[in-house]
């Protein structure tokens, strides 16, 4: 019994650890977030950062990790589309979900990710790229069904770059909203309307590429034999 409350106490004050780690790096950065500041707010002992996480970066790398996942879990990449779908319906859940969690604005993950690139310590750039790396190889693949076996990687990365770009601006834009007080352009009134506008807008895109490409390629055949 008293393992279990010990291994249960360890629980709770790490994850309170992460929990400060996460607010005080998004307020501060890396530089200026000390751990005794974190285990000040977290009410732990200084000893616990080493004892959990063995050293600030570590805990920094935790805490980006954390703030991403809670994101993720709240607004799933897929939108809630089953993998089966027709592609172009699995697009709409990704921009949805894309949507939804550029609504949130200033969220920590955001945060942290804007002071790091203000003040760069390359201590996240190998955590964000295995966070983010599945989320693209999804998207790049519903981008390959809809493009055709015709496109090449340049093409479906060029097309990546122009479904995500509007909800990157999305996100910079809420977030400017919130600084500066300003009225929200977008609500969650209006999230069906914009989804439909943001998944017509970039099928429309890729249908035009598509036939561009088979176009080129057909155009090369000819070619090849006159």
């Amino acid at each position: 019994m008293l393992s279990g409350n010990h291994e249960r106490d360890k629980g709770e004050t790490q994850n309170r650890i992460v929990d400060a780690a996460c607010v005080l790096f998004a307020e501060k950065g890396f530089r200026n977030t000390t751990v005794a500041m974190i285990c000040q707010t977290a009410k732990a002992n200084i000893a616990a950062v080493n004892y959990h996480f063995r050293n600030k970066e570590n805990l920094y790398q935790e805490a980006w990790r954390h703030a991403h996942n809670q994101i993720m879990t709240q607004f799933p990449p897929s939108g809630g589309v089953a993998p089966d779908r027709p592609a172009a319906e699995r697009l709409k859940g990704m921009i949805r979900a894309g949507l939804q969690r550029a609504m949130l604005g200033d969220a920590i993950e955001w945060r942290i990710m804007r002071n790091e690139m203000a003040n760069p310590t390359g201590l996240l750039r190998q955590v964000i790229d295995d966070a983010i790396r599945p989320i693209r190889q999804s998207t790049q693949q519903i981008l390959r069904e809809l493009l055709g076996r015709q496109a090449t990687d340049l093409d479906v990365e060029l097309c990546e770059i122009c479904v995500v770009a509007p909800l990157m601006h999305l996100t910079h834009h809420r977030e400017a909203e919130k600084h500066e007080g300003l009225a929200p352009i977008f609500t969650e009134a209006m999230m069906a309307k914009v989804t439909e506008h943001f998944t017509a807008f970039a099928l429309a895109g890729i249908r035009d590429v598509r036939r561009r490409l088979v176009t080129s390629v057909a155009s090369r055949k000819t070619r090849r034999c006159a």
